[in-house]
């Protein structure tokens, strides 16, 4: 006789899809998201059929290791960015033993809404889940040395871009324009869509970038995201 489930809201039901090379790691992780409102739709350890799956199912958010069958950590990527074209609705997740600033900054790059180390224990995977399904983003320890390590761009830029005095607060329409730059929109696209002339749109861009102490849109883009602004 089946067992007797509680009814739960399909709308509000979190699918998850698990890419991860280890064996008993992998089987640890599905048992841990054993949830009446989590569904593991993907489990997979090799990228091409974790692909197929994401493709099919749409998760809410993938779960993804970044080195698979490889020495280097392409494989990770290569699903991240692979996701964003296939599933854009779907939230990733870095969960990896390498805990390097670089692999972070590369993460954060690609658009990822969190970043996991295996080795850390304070926050369960799935709260981490629940978190990114609800909007949110964690970054760990990883967050802080990255903040610091930004601090120091301007020094580097300052010769070429002379700073502005009007750091603070973002405006209305600057968050409006970064999302836009998040969302992958050109300084054209952005410049059309909100009926302004694109040197509107460059002169926000010079202030949006002075303002967060960056030297580049994509840096901006990036420094929001961390701090919940956009």
């Amino acid at each position: 006789m089946p067992s007797k489930k509680k009814n739960v809201d399909k709308t509000n039901m979190i699918t998850v899809a698990i890419l991860e090379d280890t064996e008993p790691l992998l089987k640890g992780m599905c048992i841990e998201l054993g949830r009446a409102d989590i569904r593991v739709c993907s489990a997979r350890d090799e990228l091409d059929l974790f692909l197929e799956d994401v493709k099919k199912c749409q998760p809410s958010v993938a779960v993804i290791d970044l080195r698979i069958r490889s020495a280097d950590t392409k494989a990770g990527y290569d699903a991240i960015r692979a996701i964003h074209e296939i599933s854009p609705k779907t939230q990733c997740i870095i969960y990896t033993s390498y805990e390097a600033l670089e692999y972070f900054h590369k993460g954060v790059n690609l658009g990822v809404k969190a970043f996991v180390s295996k080795h850390i224990h304070g926050i369960s995977l799935e709260k981490v889940i629940r978190i990114v399904a609800n909007g949110g983003t964690y970054y760990g320890d990883l967050l802080g040395q990255y903040l610091e390590k930004v601090k120091e761009l301007p020094s580097e830029a300052g010769q070429n871009e002379p700073s502005t005095p009007a750091q603070g607060r973002l405006s209305e329409r600057e968050l409006e324009i970064l999302r836009l730059f998040g969302e992958g929109k050109t300084e054209d696209e952005i410049a059309e869509a909100l009926h302004v002339s694109i040197h509107t749109i460059r002169a926000h861009t010079k202030n949006i970038r002075g303002k967060l102490l960056v030297k580049s849109t994509p840096e901006a883009v990036r420094i929001a995201r961390l701090r919940g602004l956009i």
